[in-house]
C-alpha cells in the first residue's frame, strides 16, 4: 500500500510540473532570406585602393525580390544550394551591377556577412579585376 501511495504521489508531481515552452523556429530563417533586413556597411573594390563606407539597407520581400533604401523598386536576387549557399542579387547598385557570393549556410542565420568576396557577373577577367568584399549584417 505504502509503495502505492508512494507511486501515485510521484505521478502526481510529475503531472502538475511546469513545463517550458519550447520556442518555435524563427521562420523567417527558413532556409531564405525571405522578411529579413540587411544593412551593407562597407565594401572594397577590388580596383580600389580605399574602403567604400555605406548604410545601403536591403529588404528582401521574398524568396526572390528585394529593395534598397526602401525604393519602391523592386529587383531579383536568387539564393540556391544546401550547406553552402550562392547568392546572386540583379541590379545590386550598391556595388554597381549584378553580383553572386558563396555563403555558408550559418551565414543567413548569424546575420553577418564579413569581408565576403561578390562577383561581378558583367565581368568575366581571368585577372579578378570584377570582385568587390562586402560587409553586411541582418538587423531584424
Amino acid at each position: 500500500m505504502r509503495t502505492l501511495l508512494y507511486t501515485l504521489a510521484f505521478l502526481l508531481m510529475l503531472s502538475s510540473c511546469n513545463k517550458d515552452d519550447i520556442p518555435a523556429p524563427d521562420a523567417k530563417l527558413n532556409n531564405n532570406l525571405a522578411n529579413t533586413t540587411w544593412v551593407v556597411t562597407r565594401y572594397d573594390h577590388a580596383m580600389a585602393s580605399q574602403p567604400t563606407y555605406v548604410s545601403d539597407t536591403i529588404h528582401f520581400i521574398n524568396k526572390k525580390r528585394y529593395t534598397i533604401n526602401n525604393l519602391e523598386l523592386e529587383r531579383t536576387y536568387y539564393l540556391t544550394g544546401d550547406n553552402t549557399k550562392s547568392l546572386k542579387m540583379y541590379s545590386f547598385t550598391t556595388l554597381g551591377s549584378d553580383f553572386r557570393a558563396t555563403l555558408d549556410k550559418f551565414i543567413i542565420e548569424d546575420g553577418e556577412i564579413n569581408s565576403t568576396i561578390f562577383n561581378d557577373m558583367q565581368v568575366a577577367d581571368s585577372l579578378g579585376h570584377g570582385y568587390v568584399l562586402v560587409w553586411m549584417h541582418r538587423i531584424d
